[in-house]
């Protein structure tokens, strides 16, 4: 009898002893589950928050926006640009860029990457090739001189934002494109 009982008290404390370890396995697993989607949510809210700054121009069709409210896209796309360490453009007196060849590196990766480009259509230039052409004026905002040409030349005009491109794999917007409103 006095057999019996032990086995009855071990059997006892390895059934506790099972039920305690699935209890921490349970507890492990729905925990990491919960930190996962936590994450997963993290995530798509600065995602969300990130095209917001973006889709708040498309927002409607007949809309009309300022220079300046290109100028502030294309300061966010700047310092998304930096964040991730993009190459930026380098300027020589006149105000054009001189490491065109990494710039066009940049542009390429455009779809392929977290670079974010403001392409604006049909802006006044000082040089008369670009007058109605299209500049990347993510690029020159890092450049203020530049960049005040620029402004000193279009700031009367309105523009409409024609389209928005969200890059396939990281799903945030890489490029947001302008047109003049003639």
């Amino acid at each position: 009898m006095e057999n019996a009982s032990k086995a009855l008290l071990m059997a006892a404390g390895v059934l506790i002893a099972i039920m305690v370890l699935s209890m921490g396995v349970y507890l492990y697993t729905t925990i990491g589950t919960y930190v996962r989607e936590s994450q997963a949510r993290i995530e798509q809210q600065s995602l969300d928050k990130f095209n917001a700054q973006f889709y708040n121009y498309q927002s409607d069709e007949n809309e009309v926006f300022s220079f300046q409210d290109v100028v502030t896209v294309a300061n966010i796309a700047y310092e998304n640009n930096c964040k991730y360490e993009f190459t930026t453009p380098e300027f020589n007196n006149n105000g054009r860029i001189t490491n065109t060849e990494a710039m066009n590196e940049v542009l390429n990766s455009v779809g392929k990457s977290d670079y974010v480009q403001v392409s604006v259509t049909g802006y006044n230039a000082d040089d008369e090739r670009l007058v109605g052409g299209t500049i990347n004026l993510e690029m020159y905002v890092g450049n203020s001189q530049v960049l005040a040409n620029i402004l000193k030349k279009n700031y009367k005009l309105n523009y409409k934002c024609t389209s928005i491109e969200i890059n396939a794999d990281t799903k945030k917007v890489c490029k947001i494109s302008f047109k003049i409103i003639e």
